[in-house]
């Protein structure tokens, strides 16, 4: 009867004590095993002692299904991780199905502009909430806390656009049940943003007086002034040209 607890390995562990393996057999009669170092400082009778109450107490565990063999063990990280496939979160939605959509349907500077948008308000906020368990108040929450951190209302609207895109896909492709922002309203401007200030624009003698200015500064500086006057382009897309951008052959 001992013998079917536990047998010897003829193994020495570095502390100089045996090591001994634990066996038990599962309810389907298949065996599982454990190893056990015998504690330091033991003498032989203590070791028998403590060896046996730890075969018996693992006997029990294998019995109750508490202790696994390696087959059993196998199988349930792969049911645990089939599960995890099924009960997706908001972040690993959008990394593994989402986004890799976009890499071939959308413009590069959109697709980046998602992207910026998920990591900096979205993940934050519901990453890790599962897609199926967000609510629309969990979305009202986020985009109420990203305009009152003082962004502008293009911004806001820009992490609506990317949820309201993402949620659509999920549903489409029956990874949820439900849309949670069919019951989101697109964001209003704050009652300072709707407040008309009119256009702040320089006038054309300001303007003649700047590039006049500007002749007593580097060529590089007169370049730019010159650029952003007769183009009218912004100050992100003015600094992010390059000379490819320049088409030299027909000027």
């Amino acid at each position: 009867m001992e013998q079917q607890y536990w047998y010897r390995t003829n193994e020495i562990d570095k502390n100089g004590q045996e090591i001994f393996m634990l066996r038990a057999y599962n309810k389907s009669g298949k065996p599982v095993r454990k190893r056990w170092h015998a504690p330091e400082g033991y003498s032989q009778r203590q070791v028998m002692r403590a060896l046996n109450k730890a075969a018996v107490e693992f006997a029990r565990e294998v019995h109750e299904g508490k202790a696994l063999s390696k087959q059993e063990a196998k199988e349930q990280a792969e049911r645990q991780a089939a599960e995890l496939d099924k009960q997706l979160t908001v972040e690993r939605y959008a990394n593994t199905v989402y986004m890799p959509k976009k890499l071939i349907t959308i413009a590069e500077n959109t697709r980046d502009s998602y992207a910026r948008n998920l990591r900096l308000y979205v993940f934050p906020s519901i990453g890790k909430r599962k897609m199926e368990d967000v609510k629309p108040v969990d979305i009202m929450a986020l985009l109420n806390d990203v305009q009152r951190d003082g962004k502008a209302h293009s911004s806001v609207i820009k992490v609506y656009n990317v949820l309201n895109n993402m949620f659509k896909e999920a549903y489409r492709d029956d990874t949820i049940s439900v849309n949670p922002m069919d019951k989101v309203e697109r964001p209003k401007p704050t009652k300072a943003e709707r407040t008309n200030k009119g256009v702040d624009a320089f006038t054309v003698d300001e303007l003649v007086e700047i590039k006049s200015l500007m002749e007593r500064e580097k060529l590089k500086w007169r370049t730019y002034t010159n650029l952003v006057i007769d183009t009218g382009c912004r100050n992100g897309e003015a600094v992010g040209l390059t000379w490819d951008c320049i088409d030299f052959k027909n000027c």
